[in-house]
């Protein structure tokens, strides 16, 4: 970061890395100011940070979010991920935080990528182009002020001396390298621990075969990707693995599109985690002068983690999947409210979608709400949206709009007491007519009592309880064209 900053004629306080305790805390505050103070000079950076997480346990994992939580960056890809614990609790505390979380969800014995991102990233269909040992890469498209990127994170597979992990990694480098043809339709940004040098490495290695060293000249020559450190550090000798021996490998990557090549303003590793055994990786991060056109609300994810549920004796499994309207699962701990998505849709005359819910433990308690629910692991927001409107509904939605407000609210339900996060879109769809069968909760059964189509005037005027209460207006204040931004509710 204090690259970037002398790069753009700041002036740089510099902080140990290795701080702990209150000089932890220092750091995470010097971290948001850094941010606001980028924000009021009008500097556009998109900034990236990459560490192998090696497969933690659920308190290894814990220690890392603390890290990963303290750190500026607005996108984390995570690799050597597995379907753990540790990984569970990562990929749960973000999400939670209101991060967009794209997981390849590696299955039992396999490994995998996360990505963790504060700007909003929509999966994308590359990584389906892998056809061999898929989970091990994930890919996203960023809107950005010159359209969408690209990201592509990969952990690629080591390998000892034995035939059969030698032709396993040479099976998996010949599959990406074919996938990686014919991306250029997205500048792209490629990040991760690739498990393979630069043919020129030092010191050299004579363990490293002909076809491990193609694999990285193919980036460059053929898929035409520039490696960034190597391109701001042309003759800089780093190593982000250190084996026991002392002997240093640059293992961790970042590459970017050529066409990216002048927007990069730094990339460096960072080997705190290693040092502090944290990973037996370092980090590496990157900066470039773009601007990510959508940034998320979200929160501290090192609060968000669930400790019951991750650390303490397993929770039965739920009959059936719970939404964050209806919870059948424990409430969250206190600090950290469930995440979850609505939307309010609107048909060609302007009328509003509502569903007509109660309490099932106390009849006389019904309102009207918009459709959404609660984020299902991995999900983002918008997939959230999507999903539960199809299945509250039946009606599919191609396309969300803007993100109009965020709600925060404690109520009770069922006997407890529940804090929630929303995250509420907008959509316009051409269909309002359901295209599938609804899906219900044996839950929403019980709560659900049915929907309506309102207009504006139907609901300034009625005397109905409405979710939010200030429903009324904000609809008023959409149609009018004064509703621009998102906005904060607190209820």
């Amino acid at each position: 970061m204090t690259t970037v900053l002398r790069r753009a004629g700041w002036p740089v306080l510099s902080l140990d890395c290795t701080t702990t305790g209150p000089e932890r805390i220092a750091l995470r505050i010097a971290s948001h100011v850094l941010r606001l103070y980028r924000a009021e000079c009008g500097m556009s950076v998109l900034s990236l940070l990459t560490l192998n997480v090696q497969s933690p346990s659920a308190e290894r994992a814990r220690r890392q979010l603390d890290w990963l939580a303290s750190r500026p960056e607005d996108v984390i890809v995570m690799t050597e991920t597995r379907a753990s614990d540790g990984c569970r609790l990562l990929a749960e505390a973000f999400t939670a935080a209101g991060y967009a979380v794209i997981n390849s969800c590696p299955r039992p014995g396999e490994h995998g990528v996360l990505i963790a991102s504060r700007l909003a990233i929509r999966p994308d269909d590359w990584k389906e182009k892998l056809g061999y040992l898929p989970s091990r890469a994930v890919s996203g498209l960023l809107p950005t002020s010159l359209g969408d990127l690209r990201l592509i994170g990969l952990y690629v597979p080591s390998r000892d001396a034995s035939p059969e992990k030698t032709e396993r990694k040479r099976r998996w480098l010949d599959d990406c390298d074919s996938a990686l043809t014919g991306t250029d339709a997205h500048p792209t940004l490629l990040l991760g621990d690739l498990n393979v040098l630069e043919p020129d490495h030092q010191p050299r290695y004579g363990f490293f075969a002909a076809f491990e060293y193609d694999f990285y000249r193919s980036l460059s020559e053929k898929h035409l990707l520039i490696d960034a450190f190597r391109h701001l550090h042309p003759t800089a000798t780093e190593h982000s693995w250190v084996g026991r021996t002392g002997d240093g490998y640059r293992y961790d990557h970042a590459f970017c599109s050529r066409s990216l090549a002048d927007r990069l303003l730094s990339c460096d590793y960072v080997h705190e985690p290693r040092l502090t055994k944290l990973s037996d990786h370092s980090a590496l991060t990157a900066h470039l002068a773009i601007e990510g056109v959508r940034r998320l609300v979200t929160s501290d994810p090192s609060t968000a983690a669930s400790p019951p549920t991750l650390f303490g004796p397993a929770a039965p499994a739920p009959a059936a999947r719970t939404t964050g309207r209806m919870p059948t699962d424990a409430p969250a701990p206190l600090g950290a409210p469930r995440l979850g998505a609505r939307v309010l849709l609107l048909d060609d005359q302007d009328r509003v979608l509502l569903i007509h819910a109660r309490d099932p433990d106390e009849p006389d308690h019904h309102w009207w709400e918009l459709p959404g629910g609660g984020l299902d692991p991995g999900e983002t927001p918008a997939d959230t949206a999507r999903r539960e409107v199809a299945e509250e509904t039946g009606i599919l939605l191609d396309h969300l709009g803007p993100c109009l407000w965020v709600r925060e609210t404690r109520f009770h339900y069922r006997g407890r007491q529940h804090h929630r996060r929303e995250h509420v879109y907008l959509a316009r769809p051409a269909n309002v007519q359901p295209q599938v069968a609804p899906q219900r909760t044996p839950n929403e059964h019980l709560g659900l009592l049915g929907q309506r189509w309102w207009t504006v005037e139907e609901l300034a005027a009625t005397t109905e309880k409405l979710l939010p209460p200030a429903l009324p207006e904000l609809l008023h204040q959409l149609l009018a064209g004064t509703l621009t931004n998102p906005i904060e509710l607190f209820e």
